[in-house]
């Protein structure tokens, strides 16, 4: 049976990977944690969250826009 995580934790699992992108694009830390935090913020209001098994893909794609 599927079960689909909550945005928490689904947050949790992705949150160093995508940290780490946004640094690596920015190299600034100050600027990769405010993208960090819209990048989430757009994954939320995008309703990413609903296909777990592309977030990880659609988080990069935001990282990079």
């Amino acid at each position: 049976m599927f079960n689909m995580r909550n945005e928490s934790e689904l947050i949790r699992l992705y949150a160093d990977d995508v940290l780490r992108a946004c640094i690596y694009y920015l190299e600034d830390r100050k600027d990769a944690e405010n993208a960090f935090q819209e990048t989430f913020a757009l994954a939320h209001k995008r309703q990413l969250f609903g296909n777990e098994n592309a977030l990880r893909i659609n988080l990069f794609k935001v990282v990079r826009e």
